[in-house]
């Protein structure tokens, strides 16, 4: 038991990891009050041989289950709750609503206890594993639209890698408008800053795969044809505005060549413009 404590209190200096002021899910929201407490577990009780979780009166049954998951994932033993001797520990699990988000709280049952507190949502699509679905958890940002553009940008690049495409094969926007997909904000504070994360989950089926491959086909097809179409277009604009000029010059007689000339070159300069800028 000791080397896990060790190893949790090593990784979290390393990692520098601070409070969490929201979770997508209790479960991930468990999970980081496993890692805050580790620490603190090695350092008062360096002989401890279990735990007992214990419900606070009114708590879900639930909240208490999947404490006891996170607890037991990092190699803590869980003992029943009447089972009290000098190394075991009591941890009292409650919930708390009517503020801005839901909050679990875990309190040590001694002398001289300690509290920790993580705030979650409702977004436990965040915890599932799902082979026809990509879930990504974008970097920490400053504000939250940079938080969803990071995360984003990675579910699209997952998307592409997953149907087999080339990471320009398709644009961002084009690869998660063609697929269904969820987001939530998660938020921590750092050195009294708070910063967001993003969690995005997209469905990645065969029938989304394939749909996919066949819009990076067609992107390629009109990529190919593009130049052609752009100088059939300026070839056009230059028949159409040479007939024009040569009419206009035989109904003048000739006496405004230079002036027509200037003119429709003009506008041959400035349509080429046009017919070459414009998207397709």
């Amino acid at each position: 038991m000791r080397h896990i404590h060790l190893l949790a209190f090593i990784s979290l200096l390393t990692a520098n990891v601070a409070a969490q002021g929201l979770e997508p899910s209790l479960g991930r929201a468990a999970a980081r009050m496993v890692e805050r407490l580790s620490p603190v577990l090695l350092h008062r009780h360096p002989d401890l041989k279990g735990l007992a979780v214990v419900p606070d009166w009114g708590t879900q049954e639930e909240a208490g289950r999947i404490v006891v998951e996170a607890l037991e994932n990092v190699g803590y033993v869980i003992v029943q709750s009447e089972a009290s001797s000098g190394d075991v520990l009591k941890l009292k699990v409650s919930t708390r609503a009517g503020e801005k988000h839901r909050r679990l709280i875990v309190e040590t049952l001694e002398k001289d206890p300690w509290h920790f507190s993580c705030a979650y949502g409702d977004a436990t699509w965040a915890d599932e594993v799902r082979d026809d679905a990509v879930l990504v958890e974008g970097s920490l940002r400053p504000n939250r639209e940079d938080a969803v553009l990071s995360a984003r940008r990675a579910a699209s690049l997952r998307l592409l890698r997953r149907a087999e495409l080339d990471r320009h094969a398709l644009g961002e926007s084009e690869v998660l408008d063609r697929v269904s997909h969820r987001l939530f904000v998660g938020e921590e504070v750092r050195d009294d800053r708070t910063l967001y994360r993003a969690f995005f989950q997209a469905d990645a089926g065969s029938d989304v795969l394939r749909r996919l491959q066949r819009a990076a086909r067609r992107e390629a097809r009109r990529d190919a044809l593009e130049p052609w179409m752009r100088l059939g277009a300026v070839g056009l604009l230059a028949l159409v505005l040479g007939l024009g000029y040569l009419r206009a010059d035989l109904s003048t007689k000739g006496y405004m060549t230079g002036r027509l000339r200037m003119l429709f070159g003009t506008l041959f300069a400035l349509g080429a413009g046009v017919c070459w800028g414009v998207p397709l």
